[in-house]
């Protein structure tokens, strides 16, 4: 990987817009802290023949964030439960990208970001594969790289839901517990930002 081809993505991000370049991948997530900013499909020349998913975090300004209370959780498409996936540490340097998720041949990974305790606080990306039409050096078939940027978003902030009929009896219960968790969380993060400086 070639990092500081790589992290120039980080200057390039616009505040408010989101950038993808991966056609055929799915966004999913609402009331969540963290939106997916960029999605970026290496070009051979920041790849040379990895396969990996990069994973960074910026505030709502679009400055880097670091020490956050979040990991990066993973799977697969056809996981099985004997099957483990360990959430990935965002523990790298900040002249690379914080952390990342290894991308196999055969498997449709999909990543986002959760606490300790496995609540989920971003949108996820779901199937990235490095297992793409044979391209030049640096990205041949099974050898394909990804750059996810996730980035702080306000509470009020939410995509719009699946239409799909509910019942809300059952829904509404489950939905105000879920604001209350993502509430708190938020209240974690700020305040742990603020013990490492970086609010």
């Amino acid at each position: 990987m070639n990092i500081p081809l790589l992290i120039q993505w980080r200057q390039r991000l616009q505040h408010d817009i989101a950038y993808n370049d991966v056609p055929g991948v799915t966004i999913t997530g609402q009331n969540v802290l963290f939106e997916i900013a960029l999605l970026h499909h290496l070009t051979p020349e920041e790849n040379q023949g990895s396969r990996n998913i990069y994973v960074d975090i910026v505030d709502a300004q679009g400055h880097l964030l670091r020490g956050l209370p979040v990991r990066i959780g993973w799977t697969w498409e056809g996981r099985r439960a004997d099957e483990p996936a360990p959430p990935y540490p965002l523990d790298k340097p900040a002249n690379e990208p914080a952390g990342n998720v290894p991308l196999y041949m055969d498997a449709k990974t999909a990543v986002w970001l959760q606490t300790a305790d496995g609540h989920v606080v971003s949108e996820r990306v779901h199937w990235l594969s490095s297992k793409i039409q044979d391209g030049v050096i640096g990205n041949t078939k099974g050898h394909n790289s990804f750059y996810v940027i996730f980035r702080e978003r306000a509470l009020g902030a939410v995509r719009p839901v699946d239409p799909t009929p509910v019942d809300p009896v059952v829904v509404e219960p489950a939905a105000n517990e879920l604001q209350k968790l993502v509430a708190a969380i938020d209240t974690n993060i700020k305040a742990l930002k603020r013990m490492v400086g970086i609010a």
